[in-house]
């Protein structure tokens, strides 16, 4: 953006469009937030009529921090909906994202029609998990050993090396940069948030962070007051875990429930010691190989896996990616060479769920995004397969 003038009507455009009654200096805020040098805008004429913020940073799959864009408020003004505006906004983020090296982008979508007209897939799911805090039982008096402080100054960069040894073994999760910590230790219009980290031998082995929600009537435990509404957590291992549900539990006697982002295979949801716990869906992110060889070649691979996987991908909006190639895997390793008989045809949104791990070659199959022999598909089963696709944060 250019100008003061710009900025407004784009501030305009983002109250508009997210449906906040706020004052416009929350939407400052907002903008600067995502980074001045991070958006972009369409014009007609002067006049700015769409934004969004293209944010640098990267995911981890198998292992690996792969570089991606990621999409964040993409807003356009009312008078110009359904005129092509949105998917020209698009094109233009992904057309950069490639010529920046980043081989991934990323996004949380409002609609799916728009993105996947583009290219993107879902490749990954956000939980929200919710619990009595009565109900975590047994941990109440789990691994009361171990400290815990609340958060000081300086502890942010263990706190950051912590979550990533874990984030490194999860497909999806973030290589959080300054944008999403930003959105983890200071949450907009949030008043007060309480921090703490568990301590063993000296060194932060646990981080958790909450503010008191309102505790809804139906359900609500006797007596209770508030919901802890955690927006991270992290432990270096089960111990931790064990503490940091102890540290939750606590507040029982005048706390309803505890919420936080989580999945099916998250070591805190599976330390509960029983069933009364809900997991639902709050939504499903996207992904689209901007570089599909690029994507291919930066990512990790399973050492135990090899072979030569045929592939033909098409994809509209970014030709350079619509190409027959071998990926060959071995020893954890990959490769790429021309040609090959393209025996396993897939769209680009069938390689974005695929290369997640989030769709199945035999799902992508019976959807009809996929198609190839059962050896090809079941090699490509084996190539990409891994953990559960999900994450904390949002975007």
């Amino acid at each position: 953006m250019n100008d003061a003038r710009e900025r407004a009507e784009l501030r305009t455009i983002l109250l508009e469009s997210f449906g906040a009654n706020d004052a416009p200096t929350v939407a400052d805020e907002w903008i600067d937030r995502m980074g001045i040098e991070n958006v972009r805008v369409v014009r007609d004429g002067a006049t700015v009529v769409a934004g969004l913020a293209l944010l640098p940073m990267a995911q981890f799959f198998g292992g690996v921090p792969v570089r991606s864009s990621g999409i964040h408020a993409v807003a356009i003004d009312p008078g110009y909906r359904g005129r092509g505006v949105a998917r020209e906004l698009m094109r233009n983020a992904l057309a950069e994202s490639r010529a920046s090296g980043a081989p991934l982008s990323t996004l949380f979508a409002s609609t799916y029609a728009l993105y996947r007209s583009v290219g993107y897939e879902r490749a990954g799911a956000t939980f929200r998990a919710s619990v009595d805090l009565a109900r975590i039982g047994s941990s109440r008096t789990a691994a009361r050993h171990l400290s815990v402080r609340r958060e000081a100054e300086g502890d942010q960069a263990q706190i950051t090396e912590l979550y990533r040894e874990q984030a490194h073994a999860r497909n999806g999760f973030l290589e959080r940069g300054a944008f999403a910590w930003d959105r983890i230790t200071r949450p907009a219009r949030i008043q007060a948030l309480h921090s703490w980290v568990v301590v063993r031998d000296r060194a932060i082995v646990g981080s958790v962070r909450w503010y008191h929600g309102p505790s809804p009537s139906k359900g609500k435990p006797a007596g209770s007051y508030y919901d802890l509404e955690i927006i991270d957590l992290v432990a270096a291992d089960a111990e931790v875990v064990a503490r940091i549900l102890t540290l939750v539990a606590d507040h029982g006697s005048l706390g309803g429930r505890a919420h936080w982002t989580s999945g099916p295979d998250d070591p805190f949801l599976l330390a509960l010691p029983d069933r009364w716990f809900e997991l639902a869906l709050v939504d499903c992110w996207m992904l689209r190989l901007v570089d599909v060889e690029g994507a291919l070649l930066a990512r990790g691979w399973p050492k135990a896996v090899s072979g030569r996987l045929h592939l033909s991908v098409s994809d509209d909006v970014l030709p350079q990616n619509a190409k027959a190639f071998v990926l060959e895997l071995a020893g954890g390793k990959a490769s790429i060479e021309p040609g090959g008989d393209g025996s396993l045809k897939l769209t680009s949104r069938a390689l974005a769920g695929l290369y997640s791990g989030y769709l199945s070659p035999t799902a992508l199959h019976a959807c009809g995004w996929l198609d190839g022999s059962l050896d090809q598909r079941e090699l490509a089963a084996a190539c990409f397969a891994g953990p559960l696709p999900w994450f904390r944060d949002r975007f």
